[in-house]
């Protein structure tokens, strides 16, 4: 392979990395605002609805409570609706391509209707 294309890939790579780590460091932050998931009590966890925006179905109910805040969950997962673009060229490496998902993308989007509207896919939630 040419040196010129390595530096290219390089190049890519470490911008996709890059976005990695802010995507990271904001839902950390946003985690760290809210304190925990919504309707935690007394150290007991009550799982409850994730609401999003209103044009987007509600999130589903997770079996536990999710490892990050309400609010950051629902930033993730809105954000993937609004970007597949973006997330579509995030590689995930937690083994579900065995799942069938080929990006970030399907961890959280399970599908798209005709008319834009999405199915989720629980995946994201950890």
């Amino acid at each position: 392979m040419p040196r010129r294309a390595r530096k290219g890939q390089t190049a890519a790579t470490f911008i996709l990395l890059l976005f990695g780590v802010m995507v990271a460091i904001i839902l950390v932050r946003a985690a760290r605002r809210t304190g925990g998931v919504a309707g935690n009590t007394g150290g007991q966890a009550s799982v409850q609805a994730i609401p999003v925006a209103p044009d987007l179905p509600p999130l589903p109910l997770p079996r536990s409570p999710p490892p990050r805040s309400a609010s950051a969950v629902r930033a993730a997962y809105e954000f993937a609706a609004r970007n597949p673009e973006v997330l579509e060229r995030l590689p995930c490496y937690c083994g579900c391509e065995r799942l069938g998902h080929s990006s970030n993308r399907h961890c959280f989007v399970a599908g798209r209707s005709a008319s834009g509207g999405v199915t989720w896919d629980g995946h994201g939630m950890g």
